[in-house]
């Protein structure tokens, strides 16, 4: 199954998202936590960005959708240290008890994604 990805290309160019990705997808397969950044703004300007983070969990990666709102961040957002604004995945519910949207993927298959990201033509 294939998907459309929207990002802005305003602040980021592809090939920003695509370094960043890189690193990420690699320390999934590492089997740490990280997350893509499927929003990234100016971040003197932007009011929020918006992160996947990957959680690994055996042979299976988790997903979730993350709102990172800038106003709750001691400073500007720096994509460098995404890590450290990544919640935590706890339970199934948010605090209101909605269920939280999360899907899974093969760590095999973020393993493959990692590579096509390798073989892509530019500097990281």
């Amino acid at each position: 199954m294939h998907e459309t990805l929207l990002i802005p290309t305003e602040h980021w160019k592809l090939d920003d998202y695509v370094c960043q990705w890189e690193g990420a997808t690699r320390s999934a397969v590492d089997g740490r936590v990280s997350a893509l950044i499927t929003e990234m703004h100016d971040p003197l300007l932007a009011n929020f960005f918006v992160l996947w983070p990957l959680y690994p969990a055996g042979e299976v990666v988790y997903v979730r959708n993350q709102l990172v709102m800038a106003e709750r961040l001691p400073g500007p957002f720096d994509p460098s240290r995404v890590g450290e604004v990544v919640e935590p995945r706890r339970g199934q519910r948010d605090e209101d008890g909605r269920k939280i949207s999360e899907w899974f993927v093969s760590l095999a298959d973020v393993e493959e994604f990692h590579l096509r990201l390798l073989g892509r033509n530019r500097t990281c």
